[in-house]
């Protein structure tokens, strides 16, 4: 109602949105009324031949739900961590992008998912991490690389944990730039020392 009220162009994935909204909505509705007619016609024993795929379906769509919201907790526990987790299918896409891999990486979930991570993250090309994660793929082992340098617009230096899965693999990335900058500050200090 809101686009017709402002005189706005409706969008056409509008009806796409309902429906999928609604669907469950529909199914209920549709069960309450064939219930509500089966007891009108005192049908009592197709009644309860309906009873047992009612419970099924109940059934069912509760272990949907439950499993909706463990996804949705999963989501949460992973978007807490310090460390940005992404996870690459077997042929190299991204198919799953914290929080924090968006503010460690500079890059936004919508430009990541479904992309190859050179593609989404151009400064990871001339890095040696494309070819670790071959590696780690194709051995099975677990890889870590060190300073990782990304230059972006705040420039960062990076420990990334490339650890191989049945399905690809799973990265952890964690921010080391002020580690690293006081590493080069020690050497410096312990250099000039030396002199």
């Amino acid at each position: 109602a809101e686009p017709l009220v402002r005189k706005q162009a409706i969008n056409s994935s509008w009806w796409r949105e309902i429906l999928s909204r609604v669907q469950t909505h529909v199914v209920g509705a549709s069960v309450a009324v064939g219930c509500a007619e089966l007891i009108d016609q005192r049908a009592w024993e197709l009644l309860l031949v309906t009873t047992v795929p009612m419970f099924f379906a109940y059934r069912i769509y509760k272990a949907h739900v439950d499993a909706f919201s463990e996804e949705g907790r999963r989501r949460d526990v992973v978007d807490a961590l310090d460390h940005g987790i992404c996870v690459l299918d077997e042929d190299g896409h991204i198919t799953l992008w914290s929080d924090a891999a968006e503010r460690i990486l500079e890059c936004p979930r919508e430009r990541a998912i479904g992309k190859l991570l050179t593609g989404a993250v151009r400064a990871l090309e001339k890095t040696e991490l494309p070819r670790v994660i071959a590696e780690a793929q194709s051995t099975q082992t677990v890889r870590v690389v060190r300073d990782v340098t990304v230059r972006t617009d705040n420039p960062r230096t990076l420990e990334v944990k490339v650890i191989p899965t049945s399905g690809g693999v799973t990265m952890l990335w964690q921010d080391v730039t002020l580690r690293a900058q006081a590493e080069r500050v020690l050497k410096r200090n312990e250099e000039r020392l030396a002199l």
